[in-house]
């Protein structure tokens, strides 16, 4: 872990960083195995609440998008429905930590 965030750290498209893979692809619902490419990461765009790692970087970068963005426009934005419910997860961690 502590090489990946030192690695992806000050990377602006890393949003997160899991010590977790699903092996289902929750949109579609089939198997999900990540390309062997030689590499002990991937990247993929999805929420995990499992085994995260935010740097602070990536929490106030989270927390500025978040405070520019109100419900109105999440739901307009055509996203899947779990990354929309990760973002009232990440509201209700907000909230705890506020």
């Amino acid at each position: 872990m502590k090489t990946a965030v030192e690695y992806y750290s000050s990377d602006k498209t890393v949003a997160q960083i899991s010590l977790y893979r699903n092996e289902v692809n929750g949109f579609v619902h089939l198997p999900f195995e990540p390309r062997y490419s030689g590499a002990d990461v991937f990247l993929m765009q999805d929420i995990s609440t499992w085994g995260e790692c935010w740097t602070e970087d990536m929490w106030n970068d989270f927390i500025e998008w978040y405070d520019q963005h109100d419900e109105n426009y999440v739901n307009k934005v055509r996203m899947p429905e779990k990354i929309k419910n990760g973002l009232e997860l990440g509201q209700n961690i907000i909230m705890r930590i506020l």
